[in-house]
């Protein structure tokens, strides 16, 4: 992939051999784990009295929210997708402003539509647009253009098969609502 290219993801069923985790490590528990790291607090304070605000958190405090939904009959995991053109920013923040010693950690389930409803007692929302439906009513497709370019590294999702490859691989379909398609030209979007 080039400094503009970055990939998506799909969610996939777990045990197929199709998710990131399970191509990298050959297993996958089916939790998305996302850390936060705050800035120093004289970071923080200092900013806000040039603001001469006050923050409204009454508890900043790590809030725990767990749910499993009773019966849940398919596990989640993270695919990968198709790629898209953007670039990311370069941080702005000092490493020095970022208080790593009181990083927290967020852990997310993807939730299937069947497991949905026992989830959360609703019905699940509505479905998403095929690419089909996307192109009969002429959805728009966006671009965003930037002139800088993402921070190069190596990345061991570089090397990752798409969703698509490995069912090619196998003579399946696993995404047969979304074949794939020549996007049409994006409305461009620029800072």
């Amino acid at each position: 992939m080039d400094e503009k290219t970055v990939r998506q993801f799909v969610a996939m069923p777990l045990g197929g051999g199709y998710t990131a985790a399970e191509q990298l490590t050959g297993a996958d528990d089916g939790r998305l784990r996302i850390q936060v790291t705050p800035l120093r607090g004289s970071v923080w304070n200092e900013r806000i009295a040039t603001r001469r605000e006050e923050p409204t958190l009454d508890d900043p405090d790590m809030m725990v929210l767990c749910a499993e939904a009773p019966g849940a009959t398919g596990a989640m995991g993270m695919g990968a997708g198709g790629s898209i053109t953007q670039s990311i920013a370069t941080p702005i923040e000092p490493r020095t402003n970022w208080d790593t010693g009181t990083t927290g950690e967020a852990v997310l389930r993807i939730v299937n539509s069947a497991d949905w409803k026992g989830l959360t007692g609703t019905a699940p929302h509505h479905a998403p647009p095929t690419i089909e439906e996307y192109l009969q009513y002429g959805y728009p497709w966006f671009e965003w253009y930037d002139d800088s370019l993402a921070r190069r590294g190596d990345s061991k999702l570089s090397g990752l098969k798409t969703v698509k490859e490995i069912g090619d691989s196998k003579g399946e379909s696993p995404l047969p609502d979304n074949p794939s398609f020549d996007p049409p030209v994006p409305h461009v979007v620029t800072a």
